[in-house]
């Protein structure tokens, strides 16, 4: 909710009318928040409040606020990209010096692409990232509890893997965020409904993304 509040005001303070492609810029910073999120795991960077949830969202905001104000200024939109992305190579090339399974992450990418392409193939590009990303979630859980033998600390999905309905984690979260976009398109004036759907994208992809490095160690 902060990261949303945030974006949406830094949005219309600027007077910036992004759409959902512009939107899709943002994205490498979900990369850059996921990363750092992972060093901590991995002992690398301490455990303060800025490098964990929901610190990191905070400080991800920051970097996706600071790249706007950038954008508002040299009119260029590829500032962003470039921004998250060059922020991202570092914390990346110390994370992947520490992956020994780097074959783990096809399977619920494989998994994910496919729940997901039937929306890729009706839907705006970031409607559909926004529902891959809490599909990537949820089926890399999924699979990191029931195939590598990791613990879920959540409490409703612990309850769900715990009485051996783990499979529903994902399958909900599909369906919810599926049935949270449609009406937010339909309701919600465009500018508005970009930001959701951004956010919904972030909140997943972050997770995902540090999901996936985590099984691969």
């Amino acid at each position: 909710l902060i990261f949303l509040y945030i974006f949406i005001k830094t949005i219309k303070k600027l007077n910036l009318n992004l759409s959902d492609r512009d939107a899709l810029l943002l994205l490498p910073f979900a990369i850059l928040g996921a990363s750092l999120r992972t060093l901590v795991d991995f002992g690398i960077l301490e455990r303060r409040f800025l490098f964990l949830t929901p610190g990191i969202y905070l400080l991800t905001s920051v970097f996706v606020v600071l790249s706007l104000i950038i954008f508002y200024f040299v009119k260029n939109k590829w500032v962003i990209p470039i921004s998250g992305i060059s922020l991202s190579i570092y914390p990346l090339i110390l994370i992947f010096e520490k992956v020994e399974y780097p074959e783990r992450i096809f399977l619920p990418l494989i998994i994910s692409i496919s729940v997901s392409l039937p929306f890729f193939l009706k839907k705006t590009p970031l409607f559909s990232i926004a529902i891959f990303s809490q599909a990537l979630d949820g089926f890399t859980t999924y699979i990191g509890v029931n195939i590598y033998g990791y613990r879920e600390e959540h409490v409703v999905s612990k309850a769900l893997f715990q009485h051996g309905y783990g499979i529903l984690f994902p399958l909900m979260k599909i369906l919810i965020t599926a049935i949270l976009l449609y009406f937010v398109e339909k309701e919600c004036e465009e500018s508005s409904s970009t930001s959701i759907k951004f956010t919904v994208a972030v909140l997943g992809l972050g997770p995902a993304i540090r999901d996936l490095f985590v099984i691969s160690i």
